[in-house]
């Protein structure tokens, strides 16, 4: 976008959601950072879709903060010597203990004694809780966690995304020829690696869920994540014999639509496996495109007609068809491979005058954010 401003937002949102014709196909949650402008969008374009802040952002703001405003005069507390860096990691585990608590009892406690901790630092704890009367549903377990998110609490993954088209450009200047062709070899790679990840889920089953009652319904259905979540509750359900709702909390069900802990003890009481049904269909999304059983498809006459016409085609024509047919058959594979990493040379590297500069930049990389500079 050329500007982040709330009208293009709007914009983008709108075409989304024409991209996403059918009702089942709507986001149930949909995570930013606290950019006001988006924030409002994400309301007018998706008003069922439940609204969440980056965790990770709202923590780094955080920590710039603290970092900058809580300081003790001298460096001394009652007479001795405090380090700054303690006093931080201090007040970011009672951040973070409180913010991961799963219930609002929990919750409130917690905050009591992440009060106490910033006594001290009364302009601090000004911002920290003006900021959670409005973010507080938006980021904290006791929340979100009766949310159906699916894990994704954070924005990581479009942010990784956006560094890696960055790393393919390589520079910020560039035609469209160029920039397309480097955006599709990139999508092919993420193609088949994605791929790849669905043809393990299929085809390889771990020793420990093979002849288990409780996973026999879903080696080759669901994707290994998954089954690597069932089996983290299922040892939390053997130690704690869980089988009460409340003792339980069900958030693996409710967050992320897979077999909880009580449910589970149900079934090894029971000596019942987990049926697909009980899993929610995004765990078994194993292949791309839409699916379709139509009776009767064949490709017989088509393979016929190309074995027919590669006899006659020249050697070196053969070898460009055969690598065609091989992407086709074999779309685990490739040929193109990411692009190299920059060794760092000897030296300090080289500050740029955007200033002096300007017009002449061509480095994807953006100014660091300001909690990035505090942090560093």
């Amino acid at each position: 976008m050329t500007h982040e401003k709330e009208e293009n937002f709007v914009w983008d949102l709108k075409m989304l959601r024409k991209l996403l014709t059918l009702k089942m196909n709507m986001p149930k949650v949909i995570v930013t950072d606290r950019d006001m402008s988006l924030m409002k969008a994400v309301g007018n374009i998706f008003p069922e879709s439940y609204a969440m802040n980056c965790y990770f952002h709202v923590q780094a703001n955080f920590k710039q903060r603290f970092i900058l405003d809580c300081k003790y005069p001298l460096g001394k507390k009652d007479g001795k010597e405090v380090k700054p860096r303690d006093v931080v990691k201090k007040i970011m585990r009672a951040w973070k203990s409180m913010v991961e608590l799963p219930t609002q009892e929990l919750y409130a406690n917690a905050l009591v004694e992440f009060q106490d901790a910033c006594s001290d630092f009364p302009l601090f704890l000004n911002y920290v809780m003006t900021t959670l009367k409005e973010v507080k549903e938006k980021i904290v377990r006791a929340w979100t966690d009766h949310v159906l998110h699916l894990g994704c609490r954070t924005t990581k993954r479009v942010e990784s995304a956006h560094a890696l088209v960055k790393k393919y450009l390589d520079n910020s200047v560039g035609d469209l020829g160029t920039c397309w062709e480097k955006i599709h070899d990139m999508l092919v790679l993420q193609f088949t690696a994605i791929q790849t990840t669905f043809g393990q889920s299929v085809t390889v089953l771990e020793h420990r869920f093979k002849d288990v009652t409780l996973y026999s319904g879903l080696g080759g259905h669901v994707s290994r994540y998954a089954l690597d979540n069932i089996a983290l509750e299922e040892s939390r359900c053997r130690e704690t014999l869980c089988m009460d709702k409340e003792i339980c909390g069900c958030v693996q069900r409710t967050s992320y639509g897979l077999s909880c802990a009580c449910e589970i003890a149900t079934k090894i009481l029971e000596e019942k496996p987990i049926l697909l049904d009980e899993i929610h269909h995004h765990w078994h999304r194993l292949r791309m495109g839409e699916e379709s059983n139509v009776d009767g498809f064949s490709v017989e006459d088509e393979l016929k007609s190309i074995q027919e016409r590669l006899k006659k085609l020249p050697f070196q024509m053969k070898l460009e068809v055969k690598e065609v047919l091989r992407q086709l058959t074999f779309p685990e594979t490739t040929m193109m491979s990411p692009p190299p990493r920059k060794v760092p040379t000897k030296g300090a590297k080289k500050k740029v005058d955007i200033v002096s500069s300007k017009g002449k930049i061509t480095s994807t990389s953006r100014i660091p954010s300001s909690w990035e500079v505090v942090d560093s």
